[in-house]
């Protein structure tokens, strides 16, 4: 009898062992997975009624909770919530859509590591400021659109990617990347539109610029960083920038895409001499009214079609002999093929008499 009672003794007690065991995994894994919406208190570093979601041991930012007061004044996330870091700042947080708007300056902590796809789109912030240190790696789509109040930008060294139309339409008027930047591409038209926006150093880094980034914006004038990495300026970068003035084109790019400096107020373009092998697509310097003179390098393999239609009439292009080696070479400058050279001691002068240009030379050989 005693045995017997034993016995149920120890399987009650394992009953209730195997009970608290498995209430405390429940815990363990609520607390883990707990998916709950925060909001953040008027004692929580001045960041009183942001929306705070918690994802594990992380908390992302979604806006803010209450809406009635109107627009939002001087935006600071905080680092940490509930001994956890602020790791994202959600898609549409801060849009006007979503936020009814916000004002002033936005203080962006050093453990942010993404701004999501519209997240102040539309508002009326006038400062973004980030924490020094910043973990930030990507600028989403159309993060900081139509936010016609923004001024200057700092972008830390750490983002990598700026995505497209990220600062489309907006009032932006300087972005100063931060040195040693890890910056690799800017996303298509991210710039576009931006009225305001003067001169730009692009970093080392960056290896693509993208479709139409910069189309119909202020840009005065694009510095390349020593030793840039660049490889493709893509089509219709520049296109519709009447501020632009010159540009030294770097080293390392292959692509220059069609309609690249079309329309735009570009005079005066420097290819940095090097072995890369270099594309000029179609119509990429079409009707650049001010570019009167032009000397493609060597390293020049193709012209596409139209590439300088509508210059001045009075505009050359001076292509170095050693860029004709093939006899049958066909070089599409402006709409019809250059399949017969005349070549002389001095500067041979090819006309072209179905074309808006006027005169395109060929330099002399280097040892003339």
């Amino acid at each position: 009898m005693k045995n017997i009672f034993n016995f149920f003794e120890v399987k009650k007690f394992r009953s209730h062992a195997v009970s608290l065991v498995a209430l405390m995994l429940i815990t363990l894994v609520l607390a883990v997975c707990d998916n709950t919406d925060h909001p953040a208190r008027g004692d929580d570093n001045g960041t009183e009624g942001l929306w705070l979601y918690r994802h594990g041991e992380e908390y992302i930012v979604k806006g803010f909770q209450f809406v009635e007061g109107g627009a939002r004044h001087n935006v600071v996330i905080p680092q940490t919530h509930n001994g956890y870091p602020v790791v994202a700042i959600e898609d549409g947080a801060f849009n006007v859509n979503v936020s009814k708007g916000i004002t002033g300056t936005v203080s962006i902590p050093a453990s942010i590591r993404t701004i999501g796809v519209t997240a102040f789109s539309g508002s009326d912030i006038t400062e973004v400021i980030f924490a020094p240190n910043s973990e930030l790696a990507v600028i989403g789509n159309s993060a900081f659109a139509s936010t016609v109040s923004l001024g200057t930008v700092e972008i830390p060294a750490s983002v990598r990617t700026i995505g497209a139309t990220a600062f489309s339409g907006s009032g932006i008027t300087e972005v100063i990347f931060a040195p040693n930047s890890d910056l690799a591409a800017i996303g298509n038209n991210a710039f576009e539109l931006t009225s305001s926006l003067g001169a730009m150093k692009i970093p080392a880094s960056v290896r693509t610029f993208g479709v139409e980034v910069f189309s119909g914006s202020g840009i005065t004038e694009v510095i390349f960083a020593p030793n840039s990495e660049l490889a493709v300026i893509g089509r219709g970068a520049f296109e519709l920038t009447s501020n632009l003035g010159a540009m030294e084109i770097p080293a390392t790019v292959r692509t220059i895409g069609a309609n690249a400096f079309s329309g735009s107020g570009i005079a005066t373009v420097t290819f940095v001499n090097s072995d890369v092998p270099l594309v000029i697509g179609a119509l990429a310097f079409a009707n650049t009214k001010n570019m009167t003179t032009l000397t493609i390098p060597a390293r020049v393999t193709t012209v596409a079609n139209y590439a300088f239609t509508g210059w001045d009439p009075l505009g050359s292009i001076y292509i170095p002999f050693e860029s004709l080696t093939e006899a049958d070479r066909e070089w599409q400058l402006v709409g019809a093929p250059l399949t017969q050279w005349r070549r002389e001691n001095t500067w041979p002068i090819i006309p072209f008499p179905l074309l808006p240009v006027g005169i395109f030379r060929l330099l002399p050989p280097a040892n003339e």
